[in-house]
């Protein structure tokens, strides 16, 4: 099929296919490289110009002290939008400050800065929030997690570089950078059943599963579906976990290890004379720096959060902009983190889901 010669081109790959060549040598070209010939150069300048395709000056910018090794001075500015109750809702939450320390850390080493929005703010969402963006020449956006699950009206997605944190939003489809969360999971049931636990609680509030878009839930019940019901134990996802509804979900299945947002619970089974890991193993699923003396999966947030400018900045440099057609997802693994609230509880094994994934470790 031929190309429209008058559509617009929007991206360095669309370019060098309407062209003929590598992106490599369209993306040379643009930036006038010696390493091509003069006459190609032109050409693809040309062409470039009559269908209205321009470098993003700011990643070009960037791009082009990385390969000179001058260092960074600053270059400009992307967005971090976040849509929780209150703008500060997500300091104090390990992962969620972990994104954003990790979105800083990546823009800073990329010579930009960060400016923070909360949609929620009176007049701001949409229309006013675009207009403000593009005021400042803020072309990339990384996303939040949205306890909603729709970013609809947010912004006007046309203008921009996206990336979403984590699995949250189901529309509109967008890139992704999140944690392997099936994979965080997987680690702890993992190190859980080679210490000899069996019957393994998850304990984590609605909210999450939603925002986790119930991968969690999926991995758990598979585990769970191997093992007789006698040593199955049972799932509850309140709004909430609190002392008065953990205790009697403790008591009626006496869980040999629990998995979850275990901080708060392991002061509620100490009051009530349990000792972790004597009576229970804890291990949490959002390792956090205050409490390192709790057996953890470390989801690795910091990473994540410098994953999706790394997604931002590969679209800005290729003028990509607006919805994606095909959306792409970073998946960021977890790291184990030994604690003293599990011990070795009886015989190791290894449940059938995770077989392939334990001989890949060994093999390591």
């Amino acid at each position: 099929m031929t190309a429209n010669p008058r559509k617009p081109v929007t991206s360095l790959r669309s370019l060098a296919a309407v062209v003929g060549v590598s992106v490599s040598t369209v993306s040379r070209a643009l930036r006038d490289s010696a390493t091509i010939s003069l006459a190609v150069r032109r050409k693809i300048q040309a062409l470039a110009r009559r269908r209205g395709y321009a470098i993003n000056p700011l990643v070009a910018q960037v791009y082009a002290h990385a390969r000179a090794q001058r260092g960074f001075q600053h270059l400009g500015t992307i967005a971090y939008v976040t849509s929780y109750e209150t703008p500060t809702w997500w300091r104090g939450h390990p992962t969620l400050e972990g994104f954003h320390g990790g979105v800083v850390a990546r823009a800073n080493e990329m010579g930009l800065n960060v400016d923070e929005f909360w949609v929620h703010e009176p007049g701001l969402k949409g229309h006013r929030l675009t207009e403000i963006l593009r005021a400042r020449g803020i072309g990339g956006v990384v996303l939040a997690p949205v306890p909603a699950r729709t970013a609809e009206g947010f912004l006007d997605w046309k203008y921009f570089s996206l990336a979403l944190l984590g699995e949250s939003v189901k529309t509109p489809r967008l890139n992704r950078a999140t944690t392997n969360i099936r994979h965080a999971l997987q680690l702890a049931l993992q190190e859980l059943t080679r210490l000899g636990y069996r019957r393994i609680g998850l304990v984590l509030r609605q909210r999450y599963h939603r925002m986790t878009d119930f991968a969690l839930l999926a991995t758990f019940l598979l585990f769970q579906r191997e093992l007789p019901k006698s040593e199955q134990v049972g799932i509850e996802t309140p709004d909430a976990w609190t002392r008065s509804n953990f205790m009697p979900w403790f008591e009626r299945y006496r869980p040999d290890a629990i998995v979850g947002a275990v901080a708060p619970m392991r002061e509620w089974l100490t009051r009530a004379g349990y000792e972790s890991p004597r009576h229970v193993g804890l291990v949490s699923l959002d390792w956090d720096n205050d409490t390192p003396e709790i057996a953890a999966v470390d989801q690795n947030a910091r990473a994540v959060g410098a994953a999706a400018v790394d997604v931002v900045m590969a679209q800005m440099r290729h003028n990509q902009r607006g919805l994606p057609a095909i959306p792409q997802t970073v998946l960021v693994d977890s790291t184990w983190r030994p604690g003293p609230t599990v011990r070795v509880h009886g015989r190791p094994w290894t449940p059938m889901f995770l077989r392939a994934e334990a001989g890949a470790e060994l093999r390591r």
